[in-house]
Formats: structure tokens, sequence, C-alpha cells
């Protein structure tokens, strides 16, 4: 059937019906709970799970395939972004403590580290090699010192 004056088909007898995405079977939620804890330590990789509030799924009607936190109080605060590509920002800025440091800031103080070393490493060759080259002279002069007392 058309609607009448756009053209378009006519709609509003249709009912909205809930998509079967946002169902979750019961033996699932397990598996993502620890996909979702395994995501956060791949960001965070010193997190204390201890120091956050409980995660779990949602408890709010149309909302059951989030995983929130829940308050002390029985708030529900969600972790993930739409999409699940990251962490809400309230999320990071409410446990900060908790979640440590970013694998990001880990990899580059790392990074830092190891170019620090390589560059002692560097010098402290350099003076080895001074170091020898002077204990060979030394050598000599000794060598010497013995042809001539002779």
């Amino acid at each position: 059937m058309q609607h009448e004056q756009s053209g378009l088909p006519d709609t509003s007898y249709q009912e909205e019906t809930p998509l079967l995405g946002t169902f979750i079977h019961t033996d699932d939620k397990p598996a993502m709970l620890k996909k979702a804890k395994d995501f956060i330590r791949r960001r965070f990789p010193n997190v204390k799970f201890g120091k956050i509030d409980p995660i779990g799924f949602s408890k709010k009607a149309g909302k059951d395939n989030e995983i929130v936190t829940f308050g002390p109080r029985g708030g529900e605060s969600k972790i993930f972004l739409s999409g699940g590509k990251g962490l809400q920002k309230s999320f990071t800025h409410k446990f900060s403590s908790a979640l440590g440091s970013r694998s990001e800031d880990i990899i580059a103080e790392d990074r830092d580290t190891i170019r620090e070393q390589r560059q002692r490493l560097i010098e402290a060759e350099i003076l080895l090699q001074q170091a020898e080259t002077l204990s060979s002279q030394r050598e000599e002069e000794k060598k010497k010192v013995e042809v001539l007392r002779r």
C-alpha cells in the first residue's frame, strides 16, 4: 500500500520488533566479560580489577547487552564506546589509579629507557677501547724499560 501524498510505502501499520542482535545467550556472557577484561588489560597492562567496581551486563531493559560497572549504590556506568572500539572517558577517568599506565605510555617509556641504555653502552665501549689502548701503550712502555735495564 502506497502513502497517498508522498508515494512512499505506508509503514504506520508495522510494529517495532526488537533486533535479535541484542540478544546474548547466558552461556556466552562469561566469555564476553573475559574478552572485555582482556580488552582493558591490553590497553592498561597493570590494571587491578579488584579496585574497579564490579563489571557485568546491564540490568536495564533494552541495554542488557552492554557491559557496565556497578556502583556501590547499584548505579551502572558504561565501560565501552558505542561499537566497542574504545573505553569511555568517564570510565578511564574514574578508575585511573586502578587502571595504571596506558600500554602506549609504558612502551614509550621502555623505548626511552632502551635508547638511554644503548647510549650508555656505546659510551662504555668507547671507554673500554680507550682503556685497552692505554693498557697496550703501558705494556709497550714496560717492554722498553725492560730492554733499557738489560
